[in-house]
């Protein structure tokens, strides 16, 4: 099945110290990744809170492209461009750029490569050529993401459908795990409540990058409070990322936070959401969601 998606917010890394470049900044060993080849990263703030998530990609040499996971790319494209110095890289942005999800037995047709549904997690390879790139996405099913600056046919679907496909996307991402970071919960959580470890995103070999001494002592020494779930509460409309979950009886006991929902039925919500976890096993609420009953701990795959 073709899905289409909202447009994708790309950043393009490119120049002889692209790859130097974007391993002194994000957490994952950029230096490590193969050409052709794509891993999970993140870009944390000093205090070790993640600013960013995203796919990285390495199509050529000295060419990486970024596919964010939430967030708006002109603005972490500024952001990033600030700590260029004398760096030899060119940021920018690759706009009126398209996506689509192609899921199921079609996913797999489409590159007959079984290495691309294999795992999720780590370097994993990229199908690509000069404005197209595609790579697989974890689920119950195979997956696969579609980028192109060409407008592809199935575009030409009403908005109402793509509105229903964009759902149908991102509820296969919340059952998988698979977070997004909008500007709401940006600059909040550490990778580990994000569940970042899971995703191979960080590494704790490589040479410094910001936030790394503090993701470092809690991955050897502990002290995460906090840890994302799925959750599955009655409410329509979808709550926006950032809305708090407090406890039941209580809604001064802030328990957590929405990263993102999709309607899994008429009345139904699933959702990604990082909960205190002295309160993960308390009954909860979503506020402001009308919420009538929420189940919390629905166990997220291993990737």
């Amino acid at each position: 099945m073709i899905y289409a998606l909202p447009s994708p917010q790309l950043i393009e890394i490119q120049g002889d110290d692209a790859v130097a470049f974007a391993n002194a900044q994000f957490c994952n060993d950029v230096l490590a990744l193969q050409v052709g080849a794509w891993q999970y990263n993140a870009w944390l703030n000093p205090q070790g809170r993640v600013h960013a998530f995203f796919a990285l990609l390495r199509p050529r040499e000295t060419r990486l492209v970024l596919i964010l996971r939430g967030g708006d790319a002109d603005e972490m494209a500024a952001d990033l461009a600030r700590y260029k110095f004398r760096s030899k890289v060119d940021i920018r942005t690759l706009s009126n750029w398209h996506a689509q999800g192609i899921s199921g037995a079609q996913a797999v047709a489409h590159q007959a490569d079984a290495d691309l549904f294999s795992n999720a997690s780590g370097a994993k390879k990229i199908l690509h050529a000069d404005d197209w790139f595609a790579i697989a996405q974890a689920g119950s099913e195979p997956r696969l993401l579609s980028l192109t600056a060409a407008q592809p046919e199935p575009f030409a679907l009403a908005s109402d459908d793509r509105t229903r496909d964009s759902n149908a996307w991102l509820l296969a991402d919340i059952c998988a795990g698979l977070p997004h970071l909008e500007s709401a919960t940006r600059d909040e959580f550490l990778p580990q409540a994000l569940g970042l470890e899971r995703l191979d995103t960080i590494s704790f070999n490589k040479g410094c990058y910001p936030g790394q001494e503090v993701v470092a002592r809690v991955h050897f020494k502990g002290g995460n409070k906090r840890q994302m779930h799925m959750i599955e509460f009655a409410a329509q409309p979808s709550p926006a990322a950032g809305t708090a979950i407090h406890a039941a009886n209580d809604d001064s006991q802030p328990a957590g936070v929405l990263l993102q929902c999709a309607s899994a039925s008429s009345t139904k919500m699933l959702a990604l959401a990082v909960l205190r976890q002295e309160l993960a096993d308390q009954p909860l609420h979503v506020a402001g969601a009308g919420a009538i009953s929420l189940s919390i701990g629905v166990p997220l795959p291993k990737i």
